[in-house]
């Protein structure tokens, strides 16, 4: 963004994506106004990685590795896959702390599903709690990607909309 002489901008992330989200709003908080965080985890706890590593390897699942491959090509697709795997064995970091967390300025969207097996719903509630404009929605029977069913993705796209919007009514 820097090269590029953006000097700041809405940002969303999903998953890896968040975290990517995450440390932007806190490690260059001044490139962020808006964020929106889908699907994360504080950290990578005991139940997030017993999950993780019930799936295997999945560079080593065809079927699932020629879905992504469509998506994001062969070699990237095998790559993430490899990534997600390794999370099992992830201590320190990520690490999101409530300081860290309450550094975060942007006005924020926290979206999660109440059924993710991959980070508990209470990483949600954390970061609503210590970022200071923070707004929450927890997606019922959402798992985790939580806006996958079409109902879930239209109203996502409205709430985010509004939420991009220069209308957004911050509950904080």
């Amino acid at each position: 963004m820097e090269q590029l002489h953006i000097d700041s901008a809405y940002v969303m992330g999903m998953s890896s994506g968040s975290l990517i989200t995450l440390y932007l709003a806190t490690l260059k908080r001044l490139l962020t106004q808006k964020i929106i965080i889908i699907s994360v985890g504080l950290y990578f706890s005991e139940t997030s990685r017993k999950f993780i590593t019930s799936l295997g390897p999945l560079a080593n699942d065809q079927e699932a590795l020629l879905s992504k491959s469509k998506l994001h090509g062969t070699r990237k697709a095998a790559l993430l896959f490899n990534q997600f795997w390794n999370f099992r064995k992830l201590y320190g970091d990520p690490s999101f702390t409530p300081d860290v967390l309450a550094t975060i300025k942007a006005k924020t969207l926290i979206i999660h599903g109440d059924a993710d097996p991959i980070a508990s719903v209470s990483n949600a509630w954390e970061m609503y709690h210590h970022i200071s404009k923070a707004n929450l929605w927890i997606v019922p029977n959402g798992g985790y990607v939580p806006i996958d069913n079409p109902t879930d993705k239209n109203d996502f796209l409205t709430r985010a909309l509004d939420f991009l919007s220069e209308d957004w009514n911050n509950n904080k």
